[in-house]
C-alpha cells in the first residue's frame, strides 16, 4: 500500500496524517513546534462516529472586524458622542454578521476515531474545499484499520 497523506484545512487544525500500510502517523504544528504520535491501525476501533460541529473561531472574527471597523470609522469622523460610536458599531455588525450567517452557521462533519476502549484519539475534519480528499481518506482509514484486525485475528 502506498503512503496516502491527508492535511486538515488549516483554518480548523493543521494536523497531516499520513496512513502508511499498519500504521498511521499524525504530525502537528502549533506556535513553530510539531509534535508527532503514531498509531497501529488494529489499536484502533473499526468504526468510527461521524458527526457534526461548528466552530467558535468563526463566531469571534465577525465580532473583531466589527470592533475594528467602528474604531476606524470612530478615527476617521471624530470622536463626537457616544451614540455616533454605539451607531457605528451597529453597521458595522451587520456586514459582519451577514458575514458569519455565510460562513459559520454551516456545521462541519468531522470524523471521530477511537481506540478499542473507546477513547478519542483523534477527529478529521470535512474542509470547505477539497472534500473529496476527506472523503479518500476516511474511506482508505477505515478500510486499513478493518484489514489490520482481520490480520490479527
Amino acid at each position: 500500500m502506498e503512503d496516502i497523506i491527508y492535511c486538515q484545512d488549516p483554518e480548523l487544525s493543521w494536523e497531516k496524517f499520513i496512513l502508511k500500510k499498519d500504521k498511521l502517523i499524525i504530525v502537528e504544528k502549533s506556535m513553530g513546534l510539531t509534535k508527532e504520535r503514531m498509531f497501529k491501525l488494529d489499536d484502533l476501533a473499526s468504526d468510527c462516529e461521524m458527526t457534526k460541529r461548528r466552530f467558535s473561531g468563526f463566531y469571534i472574527i465577525p465580532l473583531i472586524l466589527a470592533g475594528l471597523a467602528s474604531l476606524a470609522a470612530w478615527q476617521l469622523f471624530g470622536r463626537s458622542t457616544f451614540a455616533n460610536v454605539l451607531a457605528m458599531l451597529v453597521v458595522t455588525l451587520i456586514p459582519a454578521s451577514l458575514w458569519h450567517m455565510i460562513r459559520g452557521l454551516e456545521p462541519i462533519e468531522i470524523a471521530r476515531f477511537k481506540d478499542k476502549s473507546g477513547a478519542i484519539v483523534f477527529e478529521l475534519y470535512r474542509p470547505r474545499k477539497a472534500a473529496f480528499a476527506y472523503d479518500e481518506f476516511v474511506t482508505a482509514l477505515r478500510k486499513g484499520i478493518r484489514e489490520g484486525q482481520a490480520e490479527n485475528r
